[in-house]
């Protein structure tokens, strides 16, 4: 995000007037310098130039702006047009409250925000009740676009996972209290006894290179997919394919947060093991001195394509998982992940940005 544009939008101007500031090469600092006559002739109100200018009330810290204008996908919670423009606005007044917390912000267009402060009794009379209301609607709706986003990858008969961490899923699965009994393959497989009444199985170790590669290997597949897609889509994720930027990440993961990838992955073994479990092996992803990294067990891949091909070298990967740390070092920020899922041959994502070397 322009710093201008985060600074100013912090201490209250609207988008629009802030983007039209930035075009004429404006910056906060340059701003200070000018008279209130002339802030206001640049169509700055008269209230916000006096914040500029006098700074009466600290700015919102830039870790609140950003988790709530990636909550509101950075448009009005009433009209919900992203065409708008945008301010923020606070629920409970600034002069009253005192408070920069993310639960008495709200991201309004300019329309909506002469209501907010309008007194008259409107058809829409917008409290501090029905701001909040219009608020976590809309958060709530958000929440799972970025989820959809990651599943409507799979939206063709030919998109597949290439691995799943079957012990860590199997523990979402039961804590989720989810049933399995409309998956297509609940019955066949309970009758042949591969799955338990939990609906869950034990990987037993063969001599085999991905567990699979058995006989009813593309059954209990099927029956995998079928569980996770279900399960994730209970799960509200941050999809960081159009946001693999530093501020966004400081700002909007924590440890235990559920994210997801879709980016060129580079693939190594750490074991010399070819069968059964503990073929360990090293992923990673790095741009802009941003590392993600895992580890995982290559006897979990869901097919002998997807062990031998598919999750080596350099390839194109779609990964979910948990944040289990977050760290600096030197001039690199360093994710590592517990992986849930991988897919490599998943739809291309509609944001994610392609570098030709």
């Amino acid at each position: 995000m322009n710093p201008t544009y985060k600074a100013l939008l912090k201490r209250g101007m609207d988008s629009k007037t802030i983007e039209n500031l930035i075009s004429q090469k404006y910056t906060l600092t340059k701003l200070k310098f000018l008279s209130l006559e002339e802030l206001i002739a640049l169509g700055i109100t008269e209230k916000i130039a006096n914040e500029v200018l006098k700074e009466s009330r600290p700015p919102i810290p830039d870790e609140t702006v950003m988790k709530l204008l990636y909550d509101s996908k950075y448009c009005c919670c009433i009209c919900r047009d992203p065409l708008k423009g945008i301010i923020i606005h606070h629920i409970e007044e600034w002069h009253i409250s005192k408070s920069h917390d993310e639960e008495n912000l709200i991201v309004l267009c300019t329309h909506h925000h002469d209501l907010a402060h309008t007194k008259k009794d409107l058809t829409l009379n917008l409290t501090s009740n029905k701001l909040r209301e219009f608020k976590y609607k809309w958060i709530n709706e958000v929440k799972f676009m970025d989820t959809n986003t990651i599943l409507g990858l799979l939206s063709n008969e030919f998109n597949s996972w290439d691995y799943f961490n079957h012990n860590r899923i199997f523990q979402m699965y039961i804590k989720s209290q989810l049933s399995n009994e409309n998956f297509r393959t609940t019955t066949y497989l309970q009758q042949v006894e591969l799955i338990n009444p939990l609906g869950t199985f034990e990987i037993l170790e063969t001599n085999s290179n991905p567990f699979y590669r058995f006989k009813h290997g593309p059954l209990l597949y099927n029956y995998m997919e079928e569980l996770f897609n279900s399960l994730i889509r209970t799960h509200a994720l941050i999809d960081l394919t159009d946001k693999f930027n530093r501020e966004t990440i400081l700002s909007l993961l924590n440890i235990g947060t559920l994210i997801a990838l879709q980016a060129g992955f580079y693939f190594k073994d750490i074991t010399d093991k070819r069968n059964g479990l503990g073929q360990i092996r090293y992923a990673h992803y790095k741009k802009r001195h941003i590392k993600i990294e895992f580890e995982f067990d290559a006897y979990e891949t869901t097919s002998s394509s997807s062990w031998g091909s598919h999750l080596h070298g350099h390839k194109v990967a779609t990964i979910i998982g948990y944040i289990k740390s977050i760290i600096q070092k030197n001039q690199e920020l360093v994710i590592t992940i517990s992986c849930l899922a991988m897919g490599t041959y998943l739809n291309p994502h509609p944001n994610r940005e392609i570098t030709i070397n």
